[in-house]
């Protein structure tokens, strides 16, 4: 009569094929879970825009103008100065995939004049 049992080392390379696909899995849902809290951010801000269009004292800065020392306001003319930050490409500025809209400020990186 035959033996039906697993050995252990079929069930080591279970338990191993299981974790690298659970491992893909993962890591190429990232990647979505980004894209769906960048898109909940812009629909947050449509949102608000929408509820609050005729009160004047709201304002928003985007911080996408990729350049500068100015953060336009969205709403109106209430745009930001930004001082004594380092606006260079390598720790100010940022564009493409590491922003939401197109282009950001890195303020970690640009705030380190104040430290």
């Amino acid at each position: 009569m035959k033996n039906k049992s697993f050995t252990l080392i079929e069930i080591l390379v279970v338990i191993i094929i299981v974790g690298l696909l659970a491992g893909l899995i993962i890591t190429s849902t990232s990647s979505y879970i980004n894209e769906a809290n960048r898109v909940k951010s812009i629909a947050f801000s449509d949102k608000i825009k929408k509820e609050h269009s005729l009160d004047s004292g709201i304002l928003e800065w985007n911080f996408n103008e990729k350049s500068g020392s100015v953060a336009s306001d969205v709403w109106g003319s209430k745009n930001g100065a930004l001082n004594s930050f380092n606006f260079d490409t390598n720790s100010g500025w940022r564009s493409g995939d590491d922003c939401v809209l197109g282009g950001c400020l890195n303020l970690m990186e640009s705030m380190t004049t104040f430290l």
